[in-house]
């Protein structure tokens, strides 16, 4: 009789979106090292798309850059990403509900059982997404000066081939911006919490790399992956080899070195 010899390999697969913040307060640059906190964003989103491939290389990776709207990104384009300045409309916000938005549909169409979203931002989020009118009468009776956002098709057109992204505007696409220095507004916070527990609802969990030099921006980040059960990554631009960890799993804080 023939024999056949068969090798398994116990393999529990996960599906991971990486978001890429592409705000305009991305291009700073530290007053300690010339590197941009953009560039930094790219070189740990690249090493962490090594590692992922290295040591867990059948997972599902996908890449959104986001503004005050998302788009996909190709892997391979990342080296080439910008960020969006005021000329490029109003898309230089910052708006955590559209990486969020966008990320839970492309997880919902992968049908991975195990689903992860890691948010790289320098933690200042200045935009979100106003679902109805209501909401727009509740902002002004407090924000009486609010200014509220709406992409034009020839925005979406000039961004599709400028930038080589198609914005995702089926989820949502009337956004309210405000940018507060060293703060969050208080509603964009608010829904940005709101957004981030409806993916851990369903089963998706978020992580968080803080690329930048004023920790002071930190204490949002923190406060929604406490939210959350998640992770916050601390990362100085010029300090790419060491991370400040804070783990509200296990509840714990810690200096990550790397090796060598």
């Amino acid at each position: 009789e023939d024999f056949e010899e068969y090798e398994t390999l116990r393999d529990v697969r996960a599906s991971v979106v990486y978001c890429i913040d592409l705000s305009s307060t991305m291009r700073y640059s530290t007053m300690f090292g010339d590197m941009s906190r953009i560039e930094a964003a790219k070189k740990a989103l690249w090493s962490l798309l090594l590692l992922n491939r290295k040591y867990f290389p059948n997972d599902a990776i996908y890449v959104v850059g986001f503004g005050s709207l998302a788009s996909p990104v190709n892997i391979f384009d990342i080296p080439y990403l910008r960020t969006f300045e005021a000329g490029s409309d109003f898309l230089h916000y910052t708006n955590y509900q559209a990486a969020f938005r966008l990320s839970k549909k492309i997880l919902y169409k992968d049908g991975s059982a195990n689903k992860r979203i890691i948010l790289i931002t320098d933690g200042h989020p200045s935009a979100c997404f106003v679902d109805d009118s209501l909401e727009v009468e509740k902002i002004l009776e407090t924000r009486p000066y609010s200014h509220f956002y709406m992409p034009e098709d020839s925005t979406l057109n000039s961004v599709k081939d400028e930038y080589d992204m198609k914005l995702d505007c089926s989820s949502g696409n009337l956004v309210y911006l405000c940018y507060r220095y060293k703060q969050v507004d208080q509603y964009i916070a608010e829904r940005t919490i709101i957004e981030a527990g409806k993916c851990l609802k369903k089963g998706i969990y978020i992580d968080t790399l803080m690329i930048s030099e004023e920790d002071s921006l930190l204490s949002f980040v923190n406060e929604m992956e406490r939210r959350v059960m998640g992770r916050s990554y601390y990362v100085r631009p010029e300090l790419l080899d060491r991370a400040l960890l804070t783990d509200f799993i296990r509840n714990k804080k810690t200096m990550i070195h790397a090796s060598g």
